[in-house]
């Protein structure tokens, strides 16, 4: 924009009913130049007016209790229905067998015994013995036991039943009572999904 485009603008804007015009300038220069831009509020202020009401007009008001946030008690029963779930699904990742060895706090002479001992699968084992396949940094291998393969499926199938109890759960405490709600949750925890 031209300075003359830009003083016309601001002359307008000046000439609102409120007589505020905030502009903003934000100039960025590196090595190659600089490049400025200025922010400038709407000079359209009913336009602003009408995208508020029409906006506020489209968002339908929901109940004050189908949200957890507006009742403590409902915001306790939602965050021990989630500690659950996470205990439950890694329960059944242990079940399972689908996690690895944890091996962050591992030495170097750790993963040589691991090796050694056998204590590992390969991640492509069509690809192991073909050459030119090696992945830098141990991502050709899985740090596991191999008498232990992982049952993908059964956990598939075992997380799918958690989650359908799970969002059953999170339905009670938003419609529920809170007594009935807790009820939920306490057999929620206590279940076995195994």
């Amino acid at each position: 924009m031209n300075r003359q485009k830009k003083e016309q603008l601001r002359r307008k804007m000046a000439r609102q009913s409120d007589g505020c015009v905030t502009t903003k300038t934000i100039t960025t220069t590196n090595e190659i130049g600089s490049l400025s831009t200025t922010f400038i509020p709407t000079p359209f202020q009913p336009f602003a007016n009408l995208m508020k009401t029409v906006l506020s007009e489209a968002a339908p008001q929901q109940e004050k209790k189908m949200y957890f946030n507006n009742d403590l008690a409902r915001e306790r029963l939602h965050s021990r229905a989630i500690d659950a779930h996470r205990e439950h699904s890694d329960t059944l990742r242990q079940i399972y067998f689908m996690n690895d060895h944890d091996s962050s706090m591992w030495s170097v002479e750790d993963a040589i015994k691991a090796i050694k001992d056998g204590k590992f699968v390969y991640r492509r084992p069509d690809e192991a013995k073909k050459a030119k396949s090696y992945y830098y940094n141990g991502f050709d291998i899985r740090f596991r036991d191999p008498d232990h393969p992982e049952d993908r499926e059964g956990f598939e199938k075992a997380t799918e039943t958690l989650d359908e109890h799970y969002e059953t759960v999170i339905d009670h405490i938003a419609i529920s009572e809170t007594k009935d709600a807790l009820k939920k949750v306490d057999s929620f925890r206590e279940h076995k999904f195994h």
